[in-house]
C-alpha cells in the first residue's frame, strides 16, 4: 500500500445463475446395512446445461475397498440425466479403518462425502452416502445344551437364551430337530 495512489471505489454487481450438472439428492441415505453385505444404489445426475458434460466419481482413498461406482466415467447429454451404479461392501472393522471423521462407531452411522468431478463446472457437486452398519449375528447363551441323563418316557428342561446384537429385527428358528426335542 502506497500513499500516492488514492482509494478507488468500484462497485460490482453479479447475477447467479445455476450449475448445469446437480445430483437429484444431497444425501444418499442406504438406512441399515449388515456387514459382509453387497448393497446398491443409484447416484442420478441431472445435466440442466444444453451440451453434453463429462462426470467422474471415485471413493475416497478411505473407502477404497468398500465402495465402488460403475462406471466411474459418464458423459451425461445436456437436458439429460445419468446415473452412477454405487456399490457398498461394508465390513465389520470399517468404522474403525475409515476412523471418526466419517464414522461413529458407537453407534454404527456413516456418513462418507462424495464429489462428482465435473471438468468443465466450477463448482463442485458434492453429495454424502449415509448408512448404519450392523451385525447379523445371534448369540446363544449356553452355545451348548447338555441334557445330562434323562430316564426313558421322562423329559427333561434345559434354558436357552437366544439374543439379537443386530440393530435389526430377526427370525430364528430350529430345524431339522430330532423328533424327541420339543421346543
Amino acid at each position: 500500500v502506497t500513499d500516492d495512489v488514492p482509494d478507488m471505489l468500484i462497485r460490482l454487481e453479479g447475477i447467479g445463475g445455476q450449475v448445469p450438472i446437480v445430483v437429484e439428492r444431497e444425501t444418499y441415505d442406504l438406512q441399515t446395512c449388515v456387514y459382509g453385505r453387497t448393497y446398491r444404489e443409484k447416484i442420478v445426475v441431472h445435466n440442466r446445461g444444453k451440451t453434453a458434460l463429462k462426470c467422474s466419481m471415485k471413493p475416497r482413498s478411505s473407502m477404497v475397498d468398500y465402495l465402488g461406482f460403475n462406471p466411474e466415467l459418464l458423459y451425461c447429454q445436456g437436458g439429460a440425466s445419468s446415473y452412477f451404479n454405487v456399490t457398498f461392501k461394508p465390513t465389520s472393522d470399517m468404522l474403525q479403518r475409515i476412523g471418526r471423521k466419517y464414522s461413529d462407531p458407537d453407534s454404527g452411522v456413516m456418513e462418507v462425502p462424495l464429489r462428482v468431478v465435473v471438468p468443465d463446472q466450477v463448482l463442485p457437486v458434492n453429495l454424502t452416502l449415509r448408512a448404519t452398519l450392523t451385525s447379523s449375528v445371534l448369540e446363544f447363551d449356553p452355545p451348548n445344551l447338555d441334557f445330562m441323563q434323562c430316564p426313558m418316557a421322562e423329559s427333561v428342561l434345559a434354558p436357552l437364551r437366544v439374543t439379537n446384537t443386530s440393530k435389526l429385527t430377526q427370525k430364528f428358528g430350529f430345524v431339522n430337530l430330532p423328533k424327541e426335542i420339543e421346543i
